[in-house]
């Protein structure tokens, strides 16, 4: 049997440290509780485009001002609890989805 995929979730915050650590930290509590396989990396706005390169999820507490080729979910609330647990739904649920595809990135 085939080994389950891991997905790459890169956090994005304004520099890379503050906030995006405490996001990581409720990103890994909320992928263990969801038996949601994922690997984290933390990067800052400015890297967000190479940073997202081979990434399958982004969670941003800040504005990219890119387009990124994949997922992004702006995760704010997740520092400031007012609409949390739509946030949480939205990862839970791109994640789920990501998982399901057959070939993962669509590289």
């Amino acid at each position: 049997m085939a080994e389950q995929r891991r997905l790459k979730v890169i956090v994005v915050c304004a520099t890379g440290i503050a906030t995006s650590t405490m996001v990581m930290s409720k990103l890994k509590d909320l992928f263990a509780r969801h038996q949601i396989p994922a690997t984290l990396h933390k990067a800052r706005t400015s890297e967000a485009r190479s940073a997202s390169s081979g990434a399958d999820l982004v969670v941003s507490t800040t504005q990219i001002p890119w387009q990124l080729d994949v997922p992004v979910v702006r995760a704010h609330s997740l520092l400031t609890g007012l609409g949390e647990a739509k946030t949480i739904e939205e990862i839970v649920s791109t994640a789920r989805a990501l998982l399901e595809k057959p070939e993962g990135r669509g590289e």
